[in-house]
């Protein structure tokens, strides 16, 4: 299921749950929101952006970490259309949230961070091309980041976003329906919080654009179980010192994933999804001589 959420210009950070509000709140909340979609058609971006910082000043006072993840996205939205650096800035505004954030809200958050900073190199990719690696960078100026260093964020924010797993598991998409647009396959595809950060998770990890520096020991996909059957591919031990290694990072989550879904006999499209996804992703990235046939 291609889960697509409210059309932002970071498309993939809407992901906000709306429960415990009273009626009061509610209103607040609903009426500001209003006005500022009315603002946004009238082509007042400046005017929409002071009701934003309106509705987070409320939120914050309120205790509603949802709405306060709501306005982080429109700030991002407003502010990197007008102010030089805007974007940079909501990132550390971000991450100094997410510290004290609870969960599940942390985990959306740390997805939302490392969201940010993929779009942060998609958009700024030729600042990287010349950078040097090096132990003496400034780890709070995104500016002065290499390639590795960003990754690096990527990967520690995508992990610290599933750090609380059994936590996901239980947590139903549908309660994110009211923000959560689903696509024309399957509502089922993603029934869990889990299953959803996962694979976005996953789609990063499976990107074939980014080149880092490799260790002598870099992780590859050699072995011809990575195409055996899903029981099979759940028994193996894979484990590598090459922490930057996207594809390994990749290969544990769908490990993950396979063996979740293996486990709920209720939901065998998903499992099928997973697996389907697994073996593609394997067909890829793959250096087995006879990949084409074990694929097959």
């Amino acid at each position: 299921m291609k889960t697509k959420l409210i059309p932002l210009f970071l498309t993939a950070l809407l992901l906000i749950i709306f429960n415990n509000l009273n009626a009061q709140n509610m209103k607040f909340y609903k009426e500001k929101w209003q006005k500022i979609d009315s603002l946004e058609q009238k082509g007042l971006p400046k005017s929409a952006l002071e009701v934003v910082n309106e509705i987070l000043v409320q939120a914050k006072k309120d205790e509603i970490s949802e709405q306060v993840i709501k306005s982080f996205i429109y700030r991002l939205k407003y502010k990197n259309k007008n102010e030089e650096n805007a974007f940079e800035a909501l990132c550390h505004e971000l991450d100094s949230a997410v510290k004290d954030a609870t969960f599940p809200d942390n985990a959306v958050m740390h997805t939302m961070l490392a969201d940010m900073y993929w779009w942060y190199y998609q958009n700024n990719r030729y600042k990287f091309r010349n950078r040097s690696n090096t132990v003496n960078f400034d780890n709070k100026d995104m500016q002065t980041w290499t390639l590795d260093n960003l990754v690096g964020e990527i990967i520690k924010n995508y992990t610290l976003s599933l750090s609380n797993i059994e936590g996901l598991k239980k947590i139903n998409i549908k309660d994110y329906k009211e923000l959560v647009r689903f696509g024309s396959k399957a509502e089922n595809l993603r029934p869990t919080l889990y299953d959803f950060l996962a694979h976005k998770a996953i789609d990063f990890y499976s990107n074939t654009e980014i080149a880092l520096t490799k260790p002598a020991d870099n992780f590859e996909l050699k072995e011809d179980f990575y195409f055996a059957d899903a029981q099979n591919l759940i028994s193996r031990d894979i484990s590598s010192s090459d922490t930057l290694s996207l594809h390994f990072h990749a290969q544990q989550l769908l490990q993950d994933l396979l063996k979740f879904r293996l486990s709920d006999n209720k939901n065998t499209d998903a499992l099928i999804d997973v697996d389907l996804k697994r073996l593609k992703f394997a067909y890829a990235h793959s250096v087995h001589n006879n990949k084409e046939e074990l694929y097959l």
